[in-house]
C-alpha cells in the first residue's frame, strides 16, 4: 500500500512537471507570435526551429488540492527537486486551444538549474467537484 501511495505521488509530481513544460512552450508561443505581425485572420500560431532555454528559475506549487479517482489519500509538506541540465525535443505537435491551432516543429527545449518545489499539496481519492471551474469558465 505504501508503494503504491509512492507510485502515485511520483505519477502526480510527474504530471505536474509535464504541466508547467507545456505552460513553458505555450509561452515561447507566445514570445514568438509577439515578434512577427500575425497574418489577417490567421488561426495558426507556429512554432519552428527554435531554442527555448529556460535557466535559473524555480516553478513553486503551494496549497494546492488534487482529487481523482485512485489517487492515495496523501500529503506533500515540502519536497524539492533541481534539474541541473536538461534537454528534450519537440518534433511535430499540433494542439489546438480557442479556435487556434498550435504547431511546434523541431523545438528544443533547454533546461539549466530549474528548480521545482511543492508545498502543502493534498491528494484525494474522489470525484473533483467541477462546479466551480465551470461557473469561472461560463
Amino acid at each position: 500500500m505504501i508503494r503504491t501511495a509512492l507510485s502515485a505521488i511520483s505519477a502526480v509530481v510527474s504530471l505536474v512537471v509535464v504541466a508547467m513544460l507545456l505552460g513553458v512552450v505555450l509561452i515561447g508561443f507566445s514570445m514568438t507570435a509577439a515578434g512577427e505581425p500575425p497574418a489577417e485572420g490567421a488561426d495558426e500560431v507556429k512554432l519552428i526551429n527554435e531554442t527555448i532555454v529556460i535557466e535559473d528559475a524555480v516553478f513553486a506549487w503551494e496549497h494546492v488540492s488534487v482529487v481523482g479517482p485512485g489517487l492515495p489519500d496523501a500529503h506533500i509538506d515540502h519536497r524539492a527537486y533541481l534539474v541541473e541540465n536538461a534537454e528534450f525535443r519537440i518534433y511535430g505537435l499540433h494542439l489546438t486551444w480557442n479556435d487556434t491551432v498550435y504547431t511546434v516543429c523541431d523545438v528544443t527545449v533547454k533546461f539549466d538549474d530549474i528548480g521545482f518545489v511543492l508545498e502543502d499539496i493534498t491528494l484525494k481519492d474522489g470525484n473533483p467537484d467541477v462546479s466551480r471551474c465551470e461557473a469561472n469558465c461560463a
